[in-house]
């Protein structure tokens, strides 16, 4: 999300790769159990993954049931990670203990999630949340419109300016359908800044009753949310993981 000085220019995958998801720890597998849970019980056809910068883990829950993923990202290099993973590339990061850990849930190998993932994700776009989105349309009108959005950790970590993330979070929120939309979203509780590597970047203060509020003023509702403390070391209070259903 370029602002006149992008505090993203700095921003490495390596470095936020290794930190956050160079193991799985208590973090990672709350949001890969909270993940497994919901779509077991959720069913879209299509989903678009917004913001999920260089990360693919988020989506091997959702391959059981999606048939159509697309996956928008602002920042190019992150971009590219994710295109490395699907390319096979030399020096690609490694899955491989999420694959096990979600392949263990579901009774199938991990050789198979990977595989049923790389089939279903259609595309890497681009997208900026501080303007209105405008998604680019694809060859198959059946494909425009998504029943659902995945988004972890991106509304709150673009930004520590109120005006900012409200513009952020309303773009993000129209993305969501109407008449049953889909929203499967992660987030970083009263975080004002995360670290990767030698660098720190912004983020907006949320809390689950924010969150709650904020979902019900954009008419969704069978709002459910589960929480837990963050790791430590971490420069955020936890993890908020959130699904609900858009009127």
């Amino acid at each position: 999300m370029l602002r006149k000085e992008d505090p993203f220019n700095d921003f490495s995958p390596l470095f936020y790769l290794q930190e956050y998801y160079g193991e799985i720890g208590e973090e990672n597998r709350f949001i890969l159990s909270f993940l497994d849970e919901t779509y077991q019980s959720w069913q879209p056809a299509t989903l678009w993954d917004i913001g999920g910068g260089p990360t693919i883990y988020q989506l091997i829950s959702a391959s059981r049931v999606c048939e159509r993923i697309r996956i928008f990202e602002y920042l190019e290099p992150n971009r590219n990670a994710v295109q490395a993973w699907l390319n096979r590339e030399p020096g690609r990061f490694d899955w491989k203990s999420y694959f096990e850990f979600l392949g263990d849930l579901e009774g199938v190998s991990p050789e198979v999630l990977e595989s049923r993932l790389r089939t279903k994700i259609q595309s890497v776009e681009a997208i900026d949340l501080f303007n209105k989105p405008s998604i680019p349309a694809t060859s198959d009108f059946r494909r425009e419109l998504p029943d659902g959005i995945s988004t972890h950790f991106c509304v709150e970590s673009i930004t520590s300016d109120p005006e900012l993330f409200d513009l952020a979070w309303d773009n993000l929120m129209e993305l969501v359908p109407t008449g049953g939309g889909y929203l499967i979203m992660s987030l970083l509780k009263n975080a004002t800044s995360y670290s990767a590597g030698p660098y720190s970047f912004p983020a907006f203060p949320v809390s689950e009753d924010e969150i709650k509020s904020r979902l019900k003023k954009k008419g969704f509702h069978s709002i459910e949310m589960q929480s837990v403390p963050a790791e430590h070391g971490r420069d955020y209070q936890g993890i908020i993981c959130v699904r609900a259903i858009r009127e």
